[in-house]
Formats: structure tokens, C-alpha cells, sequence
């Protein structure tokens, strides 16, 4: 069972730690950056900004240098095109940015008419008249010139109106506009000039404080509120993916913790945890490899003790009839009582036979018996073994010399095990027998030769089925089989134990329709 793990990408933990240090740094100060230059136009807005005149004798200077250049304009009345006439004062009027009405001045007709009353003759009357008349005609005509460079949220209509009631040469202001008004004379005739301009607010120390104050605290939260929102990226992008990849290791352990050994970790991606996360899933293989070994060999224990007891009762059985009889007198005669003992002492070498199996089976198994290799004439071996049942079975051998490291003494005892079933489970008197032994040939000329012995027999018929369940403890394969008397289920257990602690193999396939054929393979060593 593996638990689906969520898709991780290919960016390593490395490269995120990289991305989320530089996304730490660098959003923060990029905040600030933008928050100092957006202070920084406020400032210049606020405190800097406007009209270059500073204060009402600036004012005044520029307004001076208007007049001139206002007289030397309407002077030049022998220009024909009156643009070009204004075009010097329309400059100064756009560098200074501020607005200039030019009128014919009202104050000419009250002089005039002041010099007539003085007079005593009707031709000064007429003229006083006719001056008066001209005056008031001018008056009523519109501006001369005009220029007004401000928006109109700096022009101030009120302060104009207020500025036309005044005399002829006084000066306004309302907050930073202001308005200047002149005469002058050019031309031969007198002209009002209206200056409407702004004045740049002063600056104050407390209010440069009061500004940085604000300057600063907007940058402190500014570099706050970036830092938290780049720690919540890092959070997610980083912190996040850590956690999911140790709640995955986490919850594994809590399987293996609940004894669910089949749970795995799916590893998706290639980051720092996928390691980990294999090397997790070994962990869980190799324990539940490790608990399923331990869970059979505790079956075979307990089964081997459950076989034992049933093995040893028929012998132990046996024994105490036979043993009664002597004692109630039911073998009368000495011959009986000695064929009763004779029993009984086969049935004690049985029972001895049994355990000795049994004990250098647990030793095998328990990897207490101490191999002992040795350079080997396997062919001897198996030839020798052979002479000892010559008596007993129909062998033939076919033996090329072959030399191994192995157990001789182990080696003769799984030999004699094989021999001992052919001869208990043979149909034929005696049981026919053959034995090769030679070399296995190999396509690989570099991989060390191996050496098999195979022993074939003729007894009762073993299915495939049945043939690879022999070296089971305990396993006997039909009725005769089975029976005690005939074998104990322990020799081909032992035997398999034997020939793979020496490095081997032993396998066993049916022989046909009759027999066994037993294949035992060892890897060759070169005798020098």
C-alpha cells in the first residue's frame, strides 16, 4: 500500500531555501525603494513646489522687471504686429509662470480733469471735456494684453476684484497667490498692470520634522507589511512543502508504529526528501521482510515442537508397551523377552536419531554450527558415500573429478540423507540409483565453473507441486511417505540448510512417472 504524495516539482529544497532568502530581501527593500521615491514627490509637492518667486519681495523684484519689459512693449507702437510686440514679455511671464492683465489706467482722466477746474477759460473746459470723454472711453475698452500661464486651481478671481478697488500701486495676497498692481506710463498714455502669481509657503523647521516623522513611519510599515507578505510566500513556497514531505514520514512511521507494514511512501519529485523517503520504504521492507521471517520461523518452531511430540510418541510409545510386557511377565520365554528388548532399543536409536537430527537442524537454522570449508575432491566424496550403500542400492556413478570448498563433514551427511529416502522410499529391492557428477556449463567464460551432483531414484511418484515443498520442515509427500517409520521430514530440510550455508543450491524435480531427481550445486574452486 503506498500513500499517493503530492506532486513537489522539481525544485529542489536547496534552490527554494535560495529563492525564498533572495524573495526576503529583496521585496522588502524594493518596498522601500518605492515608498522613499513616493515620499520623496510628496516632499518636493508639498514643500518644494510651486512658483519660484519665495516670498512678496521677490514678488516685487519680478514685478519691477514686468513693468520694464511691459513699458518697452507698449512703447514699440511703430511695430505693426503686436505678437511680436509682447513676445519678450510673454516669455518672462511663462519663466516667472505667472499672469499679467494690462489696462489703460482710470487715474488719467481724474488727472485731467483736476488741471480744468484750475482753469479759467471756456477753450480749457472744452478740453477738460473732451479729455474726460476719452477716459471714460478707455475705461470701458477691454484689456490691452493678457497672459495668464496657471491653471486655474492657482488663479483666484476674488483677490482680481479685490485688486481692481485698489490704488495705483499696491500689492494682495491670499495664502500663496498674490496680486501686484502698477502703473506705468508708455506711449503717452498710462497703463494699469495687474501681476497674479503664487508665492512659495515657507518652510518651517517643525514642519521639515513632522515630515521626515511621516516619511519614516510609512517606510517602517511599508518595509512591515512587505516583510510579512514575503514570509507568508516563503511560508507556502518553503515552509509548507517541508511539512507535507515530514507529515509523510511522519504518518508512515505512525503506520509502521500501528503495525501496518505494507504502507509506503509514493516519492514524487526529486527534492532532498525523496531520499529520505526511499530510504523509508527500504526501512518498511526490510522490517516486514524482517517480521515475516521472524512470524515463520516462530510457525516452524511451533510446528517443529508439535512434529517432534507427534514423532516421538510412536517410538515412546512402543517402548513403554514393551516395557509393561517385560514387567507383567508377557514375554514368558527368554527369546521374547529379548526380541522385547531388542524393541526397545530400536525404538531409543530411533528417538536418539530424531533428536540429534533436530538439534543439528536448529543449529542450522539458528546459524550456530560453525562451517568448516575445505578444499574438496567432490567426486571422491560422493564415490566414497556411494560404497557405503552398495549394500543397499543398485548405484551407478558417473564422476568427473571436481574439486569445492565445502563442509566434507556436512557434505557426507546431506549425500547420506538423500541416500537414506532412496533407500526408505524405493520400490525395488534393491533400489536402483544413478549419480552424476560433473560440471555445469557456463556462457559466461569469466564467472567461476560450478560443480553438480545429481542423484536420481526410482521410489514412489512426486508431483512438481510435492517436489517443491520436500525441503519443508516436516513435509512428506504422500502416505508411504508420510509415514514415520520411513522418515522424519527432517533430511531434506537439513540438507537445504547445509548446501546453502556452503554457498549452493538443492533443488528436486519428479523423475518421470517413478523417482526422484535431487540437484545439488556448489561453485567449483581450481585445485591449485
Amino acid at each position: 500500500m503506498k500513500h499517493p504524495g503530492r506532486q513537489s516539482g522539481q525544485i529542489s529544497f536547496k534552490r527554494r531555501i535560495a529563492i525564498s532568502n533572495a524573495v526576503m530581501i529583496i521585496v522588502p527593500a524594493l518596498a522601500a525603494l518605492l515608498c522613499a521615491a513616493i515620499c520623496a514627490l510628496i516632499g518636493w509637492n508639498v514643500l518644494l513646489s510651486g512658483s519660484i518667486v519665495e516670498d512678496s519681495s521677490d514678488f516685487q523684484q519680478a514685478g519691477i522687471s514686468v513693468d520694464a519689459t511691459a513699458t518697452a512693449a507698449l512703447s514699440s507702437s511703430g511695430t505693426s504686429d503686436s505678437a511680436e510686440r509682447f513676445n519678450r514679455l510673454d516669455s518672462l511671464l511663462d519663466r516667472l509662470d505667472m499672469g499679467l492683465i494690462i489696462e489703460p489706467a482710470n487715474s488719467s482722466a481724474d488727472s485731467t480733469e483736476s488741471d480744468a477746474s484750475e482753469s479759467d477759460s471756456s477753450q480749457s473746459d472744452t478740453a477738460a471735456s473732451s479729455s474726460s470723454d476719452t477716459a471714460a472711453s478707455s475705461s470701458s475698452e477691454s484689456p490691452v494684453y493678457e497672459h495668464d500661464a496657471r491653471t486655474s486651481a492657482d488663479s483666484d478671481p476674488s483677490l482680481l476684484a479685490q485688486a481692481h478697488q485698489l490704488g495705483d500701486s499696491s500689492f494682495i495676497q491670499s495664502g500663496q497667490n498674490a496680486v501686484r498692481v502698477s502703473t506705468i506710463e508708455a506711449g503717452g498714455s498710462q497703463w494699469r498692470l495687474y501681476l497674479q502669481g503664487s508665492v512659495r509657503p515657507q518652510i518651517s523647521g517643525s514642519g521639515i520634522v513632522t515630515f521626515a516623522i511621516i516619511a519614516i513611519a510609512a517606510l517602517f510599515l511599508v518595509v512591515v507589511i512587505s516583510a510579512i507578505l514575503a514570509n507568508r510566500f516563503v511560508s507556502r513556497f518553503l515552509i509548507r512543502k517541508v511539512q507535507e514531505r515530514l507529515g509523510l514520514i511522519q504518518s508512515g512511521l505512525e503506520q509502521l508504529d500501528k503495525g501496518n507494514l505494507h504502507y509506503r511512501i509514493d516519492t514524487i519529485g526529486s527534492d532532498e526528501f525523496a531520499p529520505a523517503c526511499r530510504e523509508f520504504n527500504r526501512m518498511a521492507d526490510a522490517l516486514e521482510s524482517s517480521i515475516t521471517a521472524v512470524k515463520q520461523q516462530d510457525s516452524r518452531r511451533a510446528r517443529l515442537v508439535a512434529d517432534v511430540s507427534h514423532d516421538l510418541r510412536t517410538p515412546l510409545s512402543s517402548i513403554r508397551g514393551y516395557a509393561e510386557g517385560l514387567r507383567d511377565g508377557v514375554a514368558a520365554t527368554p527369546s521374547a523377552r529379548a526380541r522385547y528388548l531388542d524393541t526397545i532399543i530400536r525404538k531409543s536409536n530411533e528417538m536418539s536419531a530424531l533428536l540429534e537430527r533436530m538439534l543439528d537442524y536448529s543449529k542450522l537454522e539458528l546459524q550456530q554450527s560453525e562451517y568448516k570449508p575445505e578444499l574438496t575432491r567432490i567426486d571422491k566424496l560422493v564415490s566414497e558415500c556411494a560404497d557405503d550403500y552398495r549394500d543397499r542400492l543398485a548405484i551407478t556413478l558417473e564422476a568427473a573429478p571436481a574439486t569445492v570448498y565445502v563442509d566434507a563433514q556436512l557434505m557426507r551427511r546431506v549425500i547420506n540423507n538423500i541416500l537414506d529416502n532412496a533407500v526408505k522410499y524405493g520400490t525395488q529391492t534393491p533400489a536402483p540409483v544413478q549419480i552424476h557428477v560433473g560440471q555445469e556449463q557456463s556462457n559466461n567464460q569469466t564467472a567461476n565453473k560450478k560443480c553438480t551432483i545429481e542423484i536420481a531414484d526410482h521410489g514412489t511418484h512426486v508431483s512438481e507441486k510435492e517436489a517443491s515443498s520436500l525441503f519443508d520442515l516436516f513435509y512428506r509427500a504422500d502416505t508411504a511417505r508420510a509415514s514415520t517409520t520411513k522418515g522424519s521430514g527432517i533430511g531434506l530440510a537439513f540438507a537445504k540448510r547445509a548446501i546453502e550455508g556452503m554457498g549452493g543450491t538443492i533443488v528436486a524435480r519428479p523423475n518421470g512417472q517413478a523417482g526422484l531427481i535431487v540437484t545439488i550445486t556448489l561453485p567449483e574452486k581450481d585445485s591449485k
